[in-house]
């Protein structure tokens, strides 16, 4: 609970302040990493708290990502998919799996409130 308290905070704390953009969207950028190493390939939403509604979407490459988000409260998901070595699914490709823990995409406890352009770095570093 403490470590979730902590990642929300920075998520605030780094867009708080920060310089807005006429037209709305505000350039969000920086780095995910999970237990530690960079997410090689995934995307990362900015999703309306108060609905489903994307604010703002990047791909991620290499663990960084750089996204156009609209202002506001946000709940943030993160994904990332990889291969499973030596297993293949049910029509012999290979098995990818969602290998980021659910707390942080579908069931996402990660929150930003984005009020201007700014840096917002994501270390996903708890399991589960």
């Amino acid at each position: 609970m403490v470590g979730r308290r902590l990642v929300v905070a920075i998520g605030i704390l780094l867009c708080a302040g920060c310089s807005g953009a006429a037209d709305g969207k505000l350039h969000v950028s920086g780095t995910v990493t999970f237990r530690g190493s960079q997410i090689a390939d995934g995307a990362i939403y900015f999703v309306a708290a108060d609905s489903e509604a994307v604010l703002g979407f990047s791909k991620i490459v290499a663990g960084r990502y750089s996204a156009q988000v609209a202002r506001g409260r946000a709940r943030v998901r993160i994904t990332a998919d990889r291969l499973v070595p030596g297993r293949k699914n049910a029509a012999g490709n290979p098995l990818i799996e969602q290998y980021i823990p659910s707390r942080f995409n579908d069931a996402t406890e990660l929150e930003a409130t984005v009020e201007g352009s700014c840096r917002l770095d994501w270390d996903l570093a708890a399991a589960g």
